[in-house]
């Protein structure tokens, strides 16, 4: 028969794998499983974003690189030159383009891939000009990498011009693919830190559990209130007995109050 060494052993490697399985199904190592949005919109110097007609986008995300070689990792999103639904680069100094990028329907802390510096409407126009292209550049910061101020990711964004509107209709955003591992592997650990903590107490800071929580005892008491002269006993909770619904006020319509279905 098997030790108890030899058992535990076993168990140990077999929840290694577990550990390891789990690991390779959320890192999805070759985005086989990659989807997200990004979003762009137009702001004011203040950072208030503008209401109007072609002032913000939403649109999805694509990869576009190979998923387990590509270097840079190539991600992109384009748009229709829609009538009514666009994001525009108005020359305008006292407004700016910012956009972001995450994984997944809904964007937050930990399904961010990166957000722009927002870039002056004003310098993008001047950029296309000087290098007569229809495309400029912005620079994207991904949060969740260790010195991400200094390590900025491109992103190129295509316009053209539609009765004198300058429309954004493609965006690509590149990332080196070291960059995009180390992004995978930070948000692994939150999902480990998260799956480890949930099995300690209730206490804050990960500290062990706080006072047990006392349950007050369960109430009898039951009332009722007379429809029209008759007593019909209520649950403490409001729920109808006997057809109609008791009350714990003591209120009376026409009748007596009464206890239990009886007159006081």
């Amino acid at each position: 028969m098997a030790t108890e060494a030899e058992k535990e052993k076993k168990a140990e490697e077999k929840e290694k794998k577990a550990e390891e399985k789990a690991k390779k199904k959320f890192l999805d190592e070759e985005d086989e499983n990659f989807c997200g949005f990004m979003s762009l919109m137009i702001i004011d110097s203040d950072g208030y974003a503008k209401k109007t007609k072609g002032m913000d986008i939403k649109g999805p995300l694509y990869m576009t690189s190979d998923g387990a070689k590509g270097d840079p990792v190539v991600l992109e999103s384009e748009f229709s030159l829609n009538p009514l639904f666009y994001v525009q680069v108005p020359n305008e100094d006292n407004l700016l383009l910012m956009g972001s990028w995450w994984i997944g329907e809904k964007p937050s802390t930990l399904t961010t891939i990166g957000s722009a510096i927002p870039k002056s409407c004003q310098i993008a126009h001047r950029d296309m000009e000087k290098a007569s292209s229809s495309d400029f550049s912005m620079d994207i910061e991904m949060p969740l990498l260790k010195g991400a101020p200094s390590r900025l990711v491109k992103a190129t964004v295509t316009t053209k011009e539609q009765k004198f509107i300058t429309k954004v209709v493609k965006v690509k955003l590149e990332i080196p693919r070291a960059s995009w591992t180390e992004w995978k592997l930070h948000r692994y650990r939150f999902f480990r830190f998260s799956k480890d903590q949930s099995g300690g107490g209730g206490g804050g800071g990960g500290g062990g559990g706080g006072a047990p929580i006392r349950k007050a005892p369960p109430v009898a008491v039951c009332c009722a209130a007379t429809l029209g002269g008759a007593g019909i006993a209520g649950g403490i909770d409001g729920n109808p007995r006997g057809g109609a619904i008791g009350a714990c006020t003591g209120d009376t319509k026409g009748g007596g109050t009464t206890l239990g279905g009886a007159p006081r």
